[in-house]
């Protein structure tokens, strides 16, 4: 059976992610955790490896051979490995690529976590792609950026190595253990898959209800902080209440003073406006004394203007009296001797 190129470029690809990928990964995992002390790491995290139900069976079997068997590295795939790398010992967990575990990370993002998301994600695309052809542009594109991250975690012979893949013979015998291969792994990868992704999105969830529980920690802070502020208000608006209530006590005094001021003021004055109004009642009867003695006197004026008069008169018949005896000569020694 004659291949195409495309078909030809597709099997080159899955035999790099299928072959030389893991070496990579497991160069990194290795630092992680070493071979001498791996078997260790996973009998303490036997608990938690436990919990993570998409462990599928056989790979159970894979980290726990049994006491005759010794788990090596060799054995882990890649997408076993970047699980345990995820999951297994929280002091070592790697933390998680710029664009999360289930996205092809961008080219300028080269860290060590990037390049696992790579892995990742290269090997879930070979094993779902339907086709089985990449174009002569996706596979240098795909090879190129999948061989960087190769080169980074497995080191310079792991990178030789992935160059020498791009050109290897593909013969019958290795076209039909790929095809195979490519067959048996789809429907468990696709299981394996769907199960990562739940649990990222379990993973997803659970940071957000940790930024969610952050967030109502900070705003519960913030309220017992604004709480705290308000009750200081509080008492400082209820010890202003309570001045107040004195000071409004001390001024209802002073107005209940100044009433009994008021009323013995009032009592003083209307004292004072009853002498008044008697002074003026005695004021008027003098008036009317005075008018009567003005009356009276008036009279009596008149009286002594007519007796004036009357005197006037005795005076001039007096004087007309005293002439005439002064004339007569008889009566003249003796009227002189009664007016002298």
């Amino acid at each position: 059976m004659s291949l195409t190129v495309e078909e030809s470029n597709f099997l080159r690809f899955y035999f790099l992610n299928l072959k030389i990928t893991p070496k990579a990964v497991r160069v990194y995992f290795d630092s992680i955790y070493p071979p001498a002390g791996l078997a260790r790491e996973l009998k303490n995290n036997e608990t938690n490896l436990k919990r993570l139900w998409f462990i599928t069976s056989p790979q159970r079997k894979i980290l726990d051979p049994g006491s005759v068997n010794i788990v090596k590295s060799e054995q882990f795939d890649t997408t076993l490995m970047i699980c345990l790398l995820r999951n297994m010992n929280p002091c070592k967990v790697v933390p998680a690529p710029s664009k999360g575990w289930d996205n092809l990370p961008q080219a300028a993002n080269t860290g060590y976590t990037d390049d696992l998301a790579r892995a990742k994600w290269y090997r879930n695309f070979v094993s779902h792609h339907e086709k089985g052809e990449l174009s002569g542009k996706d596979f240098s594109q795909y090879w190129g950026d999948l061989e960087q991250a190769i080169g980074r975690l497995g080191g310079p012979s792991m990178h030789k190595e992935a160059q020498s893949a791009q050109h290897v013979i593909l013969d019958t015998s290795l076209t039909d253990m790929l095809l195979e291969l490519k067959n048996c792994e789809k429907s468990q990868q696709e299981q394996t898959d769907k199960i990562n992704k739940a649990i990222d999105r379990l993973n997803t969830n659970k940071e957000e209800l940790k930024n969610k529980f952050h967030q109502l920690n900070v705003s519960n802070q913030q309220w017992e902080a604004e709480t705290q502020k308000q009750t200081k208000k509080l008492s400082d608006y209820k010890d202003t209440v309570n001045a107040c209530a004195k000071d409004i006590e001390t001024c209802e005094k002073d107005i209940k003073n100044n009433k009994e001021m008021i009323k013995e003021l009032q009592d003083q004055s209307i004292t004072k406006q009853n002498e008044i109004d008697n002074l003026i009642t005695k004021i008027d009867k003098l008036k009317i004394r005075c008018e009567h003695h003005d009356k009276i006197l008036k009279e009596h004026e008149e009286h002594l203007t007519k007796q004036d008069g009357q005197i006037d008169t005795c005076v001039k018949s007096i004087d007309d009296i005293k002439q005439k005896l002064h004339d007569t000569d008889n009566t003249s020694g003796k009227i002189n001797f009664l007016f002298d």
